[in-house]
């Protein structure tokens, strides 16, 4: 039987003793040997190449690396032999030094102690250096990670160099290392094997004449690469790890050709590739919605656990399962990273910066949402808005009143103030017109008696006539006369007019002409016998000159008729009936009386009577009449108890007076008329058609007033609310917020404005609420907190009209989706199903049984753990057994037992871990 030094080939050429040589590997073999209770085989039996049958050795070629290969198994000799080896020390030393030699080890590097477990069992998952190396950085400084001249990675702890996967006790260390860094092929291939079996039939086409049960082998083969699969997307889903595509590639490769436990198998393997193509498919019951949700979790740097991208991959999730929880979910670290930075990126796209995304976070994870301060902020900008309309509105009303004052003021200025003798001097203005007139026309007729050499030549016949029939209609009382009270005067005069010469001047005609009229104008004698008589008598007169006119010259004749003329052509202006009445005595019948004289004067509709009245009057009377006429109109338009002028009945009154307005006020006018358009429209009464600032500001203004108004009303209208006292500011924001209560936010949308702060901040704090909801408060990682649905329950709680108007621009969808994403990424395998389902697959493929008897007795649980850890480091130099597996000797036969017991060993450890 060969030693090992025969089984493992030529030593390296690098070695300058021959016999140090020998030494070290005799150590292994002298350990090995000492326990004899019962006698065990050495290492070197064990492997002894007679184990392996004729026809299997003709398969297998001692790789190109088989002095790498022996080198490495020796890492763990040196460790093995100081602790258990009672050799000198000075050879043990010398070996040392020569094996750490041929390794390219340094000399400051400890070799012997080993990692601290989760190093190691990270450093054992790693296939390449680089990987190593990768790995250690997530776990030590950059500076402290170093390798030696053979490219094995140390790491520098407290001023010490200690290298990764090289030493430690094996008991302790080394094994549990093992297990836990192989758990994913082993249990891979044990499931594939399952599985695999009940495809043997469609594979027989390509395994004709092979006697060797290819479903099961190459179901082992698939499981073994998926489960290598599953330890490279760990290693990928923590970060811990560095591969190259290739590396990737040949490290799955490797890993299928030992799961299939032997060349010929592996063969088998590559010949029916195309048919085990949708193999994994078939396994894991993937679906076109797993795919996608798969892909997108990838994207957005989740790592979805084998139970969410494979859900009918139940061994594969158990696998996953244990191996978490031997080295630690690092998949959850990965998801919580990225729940992180999903939460992050969702409040960062609705306006959060850096800083305050980060403290709505730690917000979120303690579930401390405290509304209060953005429903104080509501609650002050509604507060904010109606002060602000009432100050606009105010603002706007004296900036409009000042104009209207103003405006006021200039045309009191204009039109000057009401004295209250405007009818007075009306009345003295056309009775001075008339006396003008008289005593010119007097001078008139005076010229005609200059000509005739003044000589009586006006008959009075017709005068008294007329007199005396005036007189007659008088009524008597006892023989005498009776008059209107005042009147005696004039019964008296004519009666005096009875006995007047037989002719007359025409000077003394045209006085009493005159005569005649004025008292038609200012009085009457008695009902019946009024001005329509005395006008009469004046007619007598124009009679009378008729009379004498045809017996005059030619010259004299000319004279007269022009007389006539001017005394006909201005007299019909003291004839009208406006002025006769303005005239009389106060009291009399027909008379205005002196407080209705400018209302008479300038009435609505009768601009001729004003024009009239403008002609007889002097520019002061014209000026008092306007003011007196404007002071009227501002008091019947002024109310009484406010002193307020309103608008609407002065225009009215303006409006009613336009053509008197223009000859009254002339061009003053205009500003009168604008000013009761101002007046009223700023009452709010009539709408302006004409634009200038005043317009502007008033329609500004009514904007403003009805928008307040239609917001101070009642109903639903809880804004409202919010501006008043004692409402609870903290119920604010989620009063307008709340789930299935559309209408308050679009109110609230409407009101405060799409781009403005106050809804930026609703919308804000909705999400952190949510968020909070969802996750907030827990002592769990908030990825465990949001796993099921949690968050996709939150979101759902609100219609999806209401998380459009929350987030806008399509971050409703996607805060859904990122929701399904999580529930995804977060789904967990239950832990009883998981030991109780792994246990139950591992007992239907390997079922437990003992140790089974060879030559040489009982092999000790020592010698199995020890041949499996050195298996489970090496899992390539699996291929080496494969043709054994099916002989039928004692070395194959433990390997047989090896494969079945340290796999149902590790799970059985983990089951009973679970029971408890």
């Amino acid at each position: 039987m060969p030693t090992a030094s025969e089984f493992f080939g030529d030593t390296p050429e690098s070695t300058s003793d021959p016999d140090i040589n020998k030494q070290v590997l005799d150590v292994f073999d002298a350990d090995i040997d000492r326990d004899k209770s019962p006698r065990k085989p050495t290492a070197t039996e064990f492997f002894s190449d007679s184990a392996i049958p004729d026809n299997s050795r003709k398969e297998l070629e001692t790789p190109a690396s088989a002095l790498k290969s022996a080198t490495s198994i020796a890492e763990g000799i040196p460790a093995y032999a100081q602790a258990r080896a009672g050799l000198d020390m000075i050879k043990h030393d010398a070996a040392i030094k020569q094996l750490n030699e041929w390794r390219g080890r340094l000399p400051d590097v400890d070799y012997e102690t080993g990692l601290p477990f989760k190093a190691e069992v990270m450093v054992s998952r790693a296939d390449t250096p680089a990987e190593k190396e990768t790995a250690l950085r997530n776990l030590y400084p950059d500076a402290s990670i170093g390798r030696d001249k053979r490219g094995n990675v140390y790491v520098e702890l407290n001023g010490k160099k200690i290298a990764a996967n090289t030493g430690g006790s094996f008991f302790t260390h080394k094994l549990p290392v093992a297990l836990a860094s192989s758990i994913e092929p082993i249990a891979g291939m044990a499931g594939g094997a399952e599985a695999g079996a009940a495809l043997g039939t469609p594979f027989a086409p390509f395994t004709a004449g092979l006697s060797i049960p290819v479903g099961g082998i190459i179901g082992a083969g698939v499981g073994g690469a998926l489960g290598k699969g599953v330890q490279e997307e760990e290693k990928a889903a923590t970060g811990y790890y560095d591969k190259s595509l290739d590396e990737l590639k040949s490290s799955l490769e490797s890993e299928a050709g030992w799961s299939a436990a032997g060349e010929g198998a592996g063969r088998v393997l590559l010949g029916v590739g195309r048919a085990t193509r949708h193999f994994p498919t078939f396994l894991g019951d993937q679906t076109a919605e797993s795919n996608k949700l798969t892909e997108e979790a990838l994207q957005r740097g989740f790592k979805p656990p084998i139970a969410a991208a494979a859900p009918g991959a139940t061994k594969t999730q158990y696998t996953q399962a244990y191996i978490e929880k031997v080295i630690g979910n690092h998949r959850e670290l990965k998801n919580a990273v990225a729940i992180d930075n999903q939460l992050k990126g969702s409040l960062k796209s609705i306006g959060f910066d850096d800083a305050q995304a980060d403290k709505a976070m730690q917000d979120i994870l303690t579930g401390k949402i405290d509304s209060r301060a953005y429903g104080e902020q509501v609650a002050n900008k509604v507060k904010t808005y109606v002060d602000d309309q009432e100050k606009a509105i105010n603002s706007l009303s004296k900036d409009m009143d000042k104009i209207l004052s103003t405006q006021f003021s200039h045309i009191e200025k204009n039109i000057g103030s009401a004295t209250g003798n405007a009818g007075d001097l009306i009345k003295t203005d056309i009775e001075t017109a008339r006396t003008t007139f008289s005593q010119t026309a007097g001078q008139l007729y005076g010229r005609v008696d200059a000509i005739v050499g003044d000589a009586p030549l006006v008959p009075t016949e017709r005068i008294k006539l007329q007199a005396q029939s005036v007189l007659d209609k008088l009524p008597k009382v006892n023989g005498e006369t009776v008059t209107l009270p005042g009147a005696e005067g004039v019964a008296a005069y004519l009666q005096k007019m009875t006995q007047l010469d037989e002719k007359v001047t025409f000077s003394q005609a045209q006085i009493l002409r005159s005569q005649f009229n004025q008292l038609g104008l200012a009085t009457d004698l008695t009902p019946g016998i009024d001005k329509r008589l005395f006008r009469d008598l004046a007619s007598s007169v124009d009679g009378s000159f008729n009379d004498v006119q045809s017996t005059m010259g030619s010259y004299g004749a000319d004279a007269l008729r022009k007389a006539d003329d001017f005394y006909r052509e201005n007299i019909k202006k003291f004839k009208n009936v406006m002025a006769t009445r303005l005239t009389r005595e106060a009291g009399m019948r027909g008379a205005v009386a002196p407080e209705d004289v400018i209302s008479y004067v300038a009435k609505p509709g009768y601009a001729s009577r004003l024009s009239y009245i403008m002609k007889m009057t002097s520019p002061e009377t014209q000026a008092a009449i306007r003011s007196e006429d404007f002071s009227q109109v501002i008091k019947k338009t002024t109310n009484p108890v406010t002193g307020e002028i309103n608008g609407k009945a002065l225009l009215k009154q303006v409006t009613a007076r336009d053509k008197t307005g223009e000859i009254l006020y002339g061009k003053d006018w205009k500003a009168v008329k604008l000013y009761a358009a101002r007046l009223a429209a700023r009452d709010g009464e009539v709408p302006m058609a004409n634009r200038d600032r005043f317009v502007t500001m008033l329609k500004m203004q009514v904007e403003k007033q009805d928008r307040l108004e239609r917001f101070m009303q009642k109903g639903d209208n809880y804004l409202a609310a919010l501006s008043k006292p004692g409402f609870e500011f903290r119920e604010a924001v989620n009063y307008i917020v709340q789930p299935g209560k559309e209408v308050r936010l679009e109110k609230a949308i409407e009101f405060f404005g799409e781009n403005s702060q106050v809804v930026k901040d609703l919308r804000k704090n909705a999400l952190v609420k949510i968020f909070s909801d969802a996750g907030g408060g827990s002592t769990e990682p908030l990825n465990k907190v949001l796993q099921s649905d949690k968050l996709l329950n939150e979101l759902n709680k609100y219609s999806d009209r209401q998380l459009a108007l929350l987030f806008p621009n399509g971050l409703d969808k996607e805060l859904k989706r990122m929701a399904e994403v999580i529930k995804f990424s977060s789904k967990e395998v239950s832990q009883s199903k998981m030991a109780a389902g792994l246990a139950a697959g591992v007992t239907k493929l390997l079922p437990l049984v003992a140790v089974k008897t060879g030559h040489w007795g009982y092999l000790s649980i020592a010698s199995l753990l020890y041949v499996g850890d050195f298996l489970l480091q090496r899992p390539t130099t699996l291929r080496w057994f494969g043709p054994g597996l099916y002989g039928d000797n004692m070395a194959t036969d433990a390997i047989r037992q090896l494969f079945k017991n340290v796999p149902r060993s590790f799970i059985q450890s983990f089951s009973s871990t679970e029971d408890k």
